[in-house]
């Protein structure tokens, strides 16, 4: 089955409207699609909460440099994301909108969505790793903020300035 994104699906609200690096239906498109292509059939959605705020935590947490300016070049930079990098059978449907799990996909929409538009508050973390898998990383700038669907969810750590700051909501 086909589904049709309206242009303008992605409506911001009034404290939203300097989303830097966010474009609308373009964006939650390619989020929701990243959401689908990560998560298993059977994953919840808590689950895939973390893997949609992972991307937004890249966009607005960190210097443009680590992860890109746009959704998009976070999304799409070189093995940011599996199913992106490699292309899995799921990412496939996504790019032909020919969904096997609907009922899946519908939530991933809802999800990117509610993220985009704030009504969602994402959850924390840039990464999200099985314990079982070791990728190539400096461990030593990461740390351990929770445990969702299987996966250890991992953030930058801040130095101790800017935890203030963030505890403070500034």
């Amino acid at each position: 089955m086909r589904f049709a994104i309206p242009v303008l699906l992605v409506k911001r609200n009034a404290n939203e409207e300097n989303m830097p690096g966010v474009e609308s239906s373009r964006d939650l498109y390619e989020l929701a699609s990243m959401i689908y292509a990560e998560s298993a059939k059977d994953s919840d959605y808590k689950t895939r909460l973390m893997m949609g705020s992972t991307a937004l935590n890249r966009l607005y947490n960190y210097a443009p440099e680590n992860f890109g300016d746009t959704l998009y070049d976070v999304l799409y930079k070189p093995n940011a994301y599996y199913a992106i990098t490699n292309q899995n059978e799921r990412w496939l449907e996504t790019r032909n909108r020919k969904f096997t799990d609907e009922r899946g996909w519908k939530q991933c929409l809802q999800i990117a969505s509610g993220l985009l538009r704030g009504t969602i508050k994402p959850l924390p973390g840039q990464f999200f790793i099985k314990p079982s898998e070791k990728p190539d990383m400096n461990w030593k700038l990461l740390e351990l903020v929770g445990k969702i669907g299987g996966y250890n969810v991992y953030a930058y750590k801040l130095p101790k300035a800017q935890r203030v700051r963030r505890a403070k909501g500034e």
